[in-house]
């Protein structure tokens, strides 16, 4: 992709790929985006903490450690780690099978830990909808199975996930 954003003609802002979307966007702006964002973070007040969301689509574990040591190494704290976002939804754009989330998470979980070790991570579990919505039954499997992970991780001298982000 050239410098213009350009590659064989296509315009990747308004087409194409949503990874090289997202790579050039972010090497246009003039600082990068966990720069900014770790400035915003120590303006807040707040004690200079964040919580990364680990993205389970298109990055990697790796990725996910790189944010976090980016976050550390400016001067704000990370408090934890949330496995990706709302991919238990059909309409949410990229949908996941339980066992296809947690494969990713487990190996950022990992990673994260081999780096972090009392770093806490968080399963996303989707809301409670009464049974009467289309897909309430796909949202309980869901959670059902973000419970067995945690549960089967809770007789660990340090389990691999802490906590449940409820979307």
């Amino acid at each position: 992709v050239s410098a213009d954003n350009t590659e064989n003609g296509r315009d990747w802002f308004t087409e194409g790929d949503q990874t090289k979307y997202v790579i050039n966007y972010q090497n246009k702006l003039p600082v990068s985006f966990l720069s900014a964002m770790a400035g915003v973070a120590k303006s807040t007040g707040n004690g200079r903490t964040v919580s990364v969301v680990a993205n389970l689509v298109y990055g990697t574990p790796a990725e996910t450690v790189t944010q976090v040591r980016s976050f550390e190494n400016a001067g704000v704290h990370v408090t934890g780690v949330e496995m990706g976002n709302e991919h238990y939804g059909e309409a949410k754009g990229v949908h996941m099978t339980p066992q296809q989330y947690l494969e990713k998470a487990k190996a950022t979980a990992r990673a994260v830990r081999d780096v972090y070790p009392n770093m806490k991570i968080g399963l996303v579990a989707a809301n409670a909808y009464p049974s009467t919505h289309p897909n309430s039954a796909g949202y309980l499997a869901w959670n059902q199975a973000m419970a067995q992970a945690m549960q089967s991780e809770i007789y660990q001298s340090v389990p691999l996930y802490n906590a449940f982000i409820i979307h």
